[in-house]
This record gives C-alpha cells, sequence and structure tokens, in this order.
C-alpha cells in the first residue's frame, strides 16, 4: 500500500532509507542534560557525575570541532585523522584518484558510540580507549592529516592521559538505552 507502483529498485530504497531515518537515537543522559540547561553543553549537568562532566568539557574543547558538541553529527563530513602513515585502504582517494584525500574517510556521528565497537573505518581500534589514546599520542603526520588533529603544527590535540578516562565516561552518556529495545528495530524473524 506504500507503494502502488508495486517493488523496485527505487522503492526499496526509499523503504530503507525511511527505515534507517526512523532511528533517532535522542533519549540518552547527555539529551537529558542537554534538556535540562536549554542546550547549554557549557555547564556541569546534574544528571551527570563529576567525572563525566569533566569528560564532557574536554570533549566541548578538544573534540568538537570535528564531532559536534550535540554529537548527533559530525561538524567535519569527512578527514584523514592520522591513523597511518601509509594507508592500505585509500579512503575517499581511492574514489577520486586524487593523492590529497588518501587516507580519508567519514568523520561518524558519536551516538551510542560505545556499542559500535570496533572502531575507525577499518576496525583496528578494539575499544574507546584505544581510540582516546590514539588521539593523544598515535595521530601519524600524514601529509593529508586534517589541520583540526594539530596543534602547534604537530599531530595532536593536547590531549593527556588524565584526559582518557573522563572522556570515555562521556563518550558512554551519548548511549540512548531506549533505541536499544525498541521493538521497531527488534529482529523481525524471532
Amino acid at each position: 500500500e506504500a507503494y502502488p507502483d508495486g517493488i523496485n529498485e527505487t522503492n526499496i530504497l526509499d523503504a530503507i532509507q525511511q527505515f534507517v531515518n526512523s532511528m533517532g537515537s535522542f533519549h540518552s543522559r547527555f539529551d537529558a542534560g542537554m534538556n535540562a540547561n536549554k542546550a547549554n553543553a557549557n555547564v556541569n549537568f546534574v544528571n551527570f557525575s563529576d567525572f563525566e562532566n569533566q569528560g564532557k568539557a574536554i570533549f566541548v574543547e578538544k573534540c568538537a570541532s570535528c564531532h559536534s558538541k550535540f554529537a548527533a553529527r559530525s561538524q567535519v563530513p569527512m578527514a584523514n585523522n592520522g591513523l597511518y602513515l601509509n594507508y592500505e585502504d585509500k579512503g575517499k582517494g581511492s574514489l577520486t584518484l586524487r593523492l590529497w584525500e588518501n587516507g580519508v574517510f567519514k568523520v561518524p556521528a558519536l551516538r551510542n558510540v560505545a556499542l559500535t565497537a570496533p572502531y575507525m573505518h577499518d576496525g583496528s581500534l578494539a575499544t574507546l580507549e584505544d581510540v582516546v589514546d590514539h588521539y593523544i599520542n598515535g595521530i601519524k603526520n600524514h601529509d593529508n592529516l586534517s589541520g583540526l588533529l594539530k596543534t602547534d603544527g604537530q599531530p595532536g590535540l593536547g590531549l593527556t592521559a588524565a584526559d582518557k578516562a573522563p572522556l570515555v565516561a562521556f563518550l558512554k552518556t551519548l548511549t540512548d538505552e531506549t533505541l536499544l529495545v525498541d521493538e521497531r528495530y527488534s529482529d523481525p524473524f524471532k
């Protein structure tokens, strides 16, 4: 009934798009804090621990230039994050054949990031702690490295080992537990 002209490639793609777009994830502890603070991420959230608020402050200062402060979408659609000096998978560069796009990949949204391991385009980082370690001291100075990942011309965000645990604690507040149990997205074959 939704598609009077029947099943065809265009209608299948439209149905998939509509289904995926219906999966809004806006019921995390972070969302509750934003709602209580009139969308001001720069204040401490009462529903966060001091540790999580510390991680949020680190995120806003160091990470939000690529990942939106609201973490629902990326500020920067694609970038080279210095994961490797020599990329086996050239990313966008393999499609465009432009050398300056080698190693450029989509910057992900961070909603439910605690549930989406492994991380990076190739799944090479197993945990959120591994990801933060990469941004603390693992960024490679690739020719195409995003300028947002440099401090004083050198690879790095200025993150420290002491930033890791609170930042990971904050990232876990982006998990929408209600989405995980929503029957509309359960296995239809069970």
